[in-house]
């Protein structure tokens, strides 16, 4: 397993690691994709690569994907499928997670401290415009993804996995490791656009431009 560690800010980290195709954690990931959230959330251990960063979730949402904010059953299988595919044509599978301080979360008005309901769409979107970058400049390889946001009490997070259908035939000949590494340009993109979308203020323009170079 290889691993990036990326801090946006003090309030939001994003990580990403990854795994060849025959790590355990690969098929383990795929057995459970069409589990029901209980499961899920009970064996998160057994498939994610954050053992040593975070613990099992109290709570797991509902897997959603680049289209879908709530899959059918016939959508899931779908998704395993493509999934299974991935790893017969011997795709990395990577996974991003990105964690809030949820007090952050309370102050930008995204979790209400009172019923501890928190704004699911918004993190989606943004979500989903981090993850477009990775299909942008030749990148894509019929990058395939689900999410799910997982709920604990001083950090939620959402944790993303992803594929490539067909990966590409030069970068099966290298190592591992450099074939799971990301571009930094890429990365940093990655972070823009999701916090971004989450604090649209121009002054959080001025530091991320900071940030970023």
């Amino acid at each position: 397993m290889s691993k990036e560690v990326n801090k946006i800010t003090p309030a939001i980290v994003h990580k990403v690691r990854w795994v060849s195709c025959g790590n355990k954690k690969f098929k383990s990931y795929i057995d459970y994709i069409d589990r029901d959230e209980a499961t899920r959330n009970y064996k998160f251990d057994s498939f994610s690569l954050y053992n040593d960063y975070m613990g099992n979730p109290e709570k797991s949402g509902s897997i959603f994907t680049e289209k879908n904010d709530y899959m059918t059953q016939k959508e899931i299988k779908e998704l395993k499928k493509n999934f299974e595919l991935a790893q017969e044509n011997k795709s990395m599978m990577w996974q991003d997670v990105f964690s809030f301080n949820n007090d952050w979360l309370i102050e930008n008005g995204y979790l209400n401290p009172n019923t501890k309901v928190l704004d699911e769409a918004k993190i989606r979107n943004a979500i989903r415009k981090s993850m477009a970058e990775l299909t942008k400049d030749g990148n894509e390889n019929e990058l395939i993804w689900s999410a799910s946001i997982h709920y604990n009490t001083r950090h939620i997070h959402v944790h993303v996995a992803s594929v490539e259908l067909k990966p590409n035939k030069e970068n099966l000949k290298k190592d591992f490791r450099e074939r799971g590494k990301r571009k930094m340009k890429v990365i940093k993109t990655m972070k823009s656009k999701f916090i971004n979308d989450l604090r649209n203020r121009d002054e959080f323009y001025q530091e991320l431009d900071v940030l970023v170079r």
